[in-house]
């Protein structure tokens, strides 16, 4: 039985789990700064008054911070690229967006985007983009691209060779005939 090759790649599991440890820490620093406010008020003469506001204060606050983390959560968990057999389909939370490989011109290796682990742009008749920074499996997805526009689109050399995919061993017979 042939093993089925993955064709959805979303957000890595590392960062998900960050993002996840932020609602925590986000919870852990209102408490602490809540906790700090009433020390620094406790010998006012109205701190009835003024723990009830910081309670009530840092209680919105509180809930409103869990809110847009929640919501980045989801944002970042929709994000996903999936490789068919006649586009690279890209949906960034909001929009869905086919690049039909036949579109795709270049794929080159971009120097000047240190920020990400694989720095290759992809040049297509629809405009130019980069695999989203936190991707997992990059070094899954990037080859299955590279073989799917292969014949369509100029291939960098800077690419290392572990991206290129490789030409089967009939590949190999026909170029040395």
């Amino acid at each position: 039985m042939e093993e089925q090759k993955k064709k959805t790649f979303g957000i890595s599991d590392r960062y998900m789990r960050k993002l996840h440890k932020d609602i925590v820490l986000n919870i852990l620093i209102i408490l602490v700064f809540f906790i700090l406010f009433n020390i620094l008020f406790q010998d006012h003469p109205n701190y009835n008054v003024i723990r009830i506001v910081l309670i009530f204060v840092f209680l919105v606050i509180g809930v409103l911070v869990i809110i847009s983390d929640w919501y980045r959560v989801q944002k970042y968990a929709s994000i996903y690229y999936k490789v068919t057999s006649n586009y690279l389909e890209y949906f960034d939370s909001k929009k869905t967006v086919q690049y039909p490989w036949s579109h795709f011109k270049k794929v080159r290796l971009d120097k000047n985007k240190i920020s990400l682990v694989f720095p290759y742009e992809f040049q297509t008749e629809d405009g130019n983009f980069y695999l989203h920074k936190q991707l997992g499996e990059q070094e899954i997805l990037i080859p299955m691209i590279i073989e799917k526009v292969r014949s369509y689109a100029e291939i960098d050399p800077e690419i290392p060779d572990i991206f290129q995919p490789k030409d089967s061993l009939l590949d190999d017979i026909k170029r040395m005939i």
